[in-house]
C-alpha cells in the first residue's frame, strides 16, 4: 500500500511538473494578452474587411481601399497608443514617489489626454475616409448593420444584468 501510495505521488508530481512546463509563464507567450486573455481581441484582424465586403457587397477596388485604410489607421494608432502606455507608465513613476510633484502630474495628465483625443480623431477620421469610399446604398445598409449589432449587444447586456439580479437576490 506504501509503495502505492509513492508511486501515486511521484506520477502526480511528474504531471504537474510537466504541466507547469507546458503552459506559457508570460504574457509574450500568450501573444502580448497575459494568461488569462481569450484570444478575441486582433482574432478578426484581416477578416473584419472580408466581413464588411461581403455583406455591402463592395467591389475588388473599394474593398483594396478599405483595407489600406485600416492598414495605415492601424499603423497610426499603434504608435500613438504605445506612446500612452509610456506616459500610463510615466504616471505610474511619478505617482510612486513619497512626494509626488502635483505640476509633473497634472502635465502628465495632460499629454495622455492629448493622445486619447489623437486616437479618438485617429479612429473618427477613419471611419469618415470609409464612408466616403462607400455608395449611400451601402452607407444605408452599414446604418443598420450597426444597429442590429447594437441591439443585440443591448440584449445580451440586458440578459447579463437579469442573471447577475437572480444570483444577487437568491443569496
Amino acid at each position: 500500500m506504501k509503495q502505492l501510495t509513492k508511486r501515486l505521488a511521484i506520477v502526480t508530481a511528474a504531471g504537474l511538473f510537466a504541466l507547469a512546463f507546458a503552459m506559457p509563464q508570460n504574457a509574450e507567450a500568450c501573444g502580448g494578452r497575459g494568461r488569462f486573455h481569450r484570444g478575441k481581441r486582433g482574432a478578426m484582424k484581416g477578416k473584419r474587411v472580408e466581413r464588411l465586403a461581403k455583406k455591402l457587397n463592395l467591389d475588388a477596388a473599394t474593398k483594396g481601399q478599405i483595407k489600406q485604410l485600416f492598414v495605415q489607421a492601424r499603423a497610426q494608432g499603434k504608435v500613438l497608443r504605445q506612446r500612452l502606455r509610456a506616459q500610463r507608465k510615466g504616471m505610474r513613476q511619478l505617482m510612486q514617489q513619497p512626494n509626488p510633484n502635483e505640476a509633473q502630474v497634472l502635465a502628465k495628465v495632460e499629454s495622455m489626454g492629448k493622445l486619447k483625443v489623437e486616437l479618438k480623431k485617429l479612429r473618427v477620421k477613419t471611419r469618415l475616409a470609409m464612408l466616403q469610399l462607400l455608395t449611400p446604398d451601402q452607407r444605408s445598409k452599414l446604418q443598420s448593420l450597426r444597429a442590429q449589432r447594437r441591439a443585440k449587444r443591448k440584449a445580451r447586456r440586458e440578459a447579463f444584468r437579469k442573471r447577475m439580479m437572480q444570483r444577487y437576490n437568491a443569496q
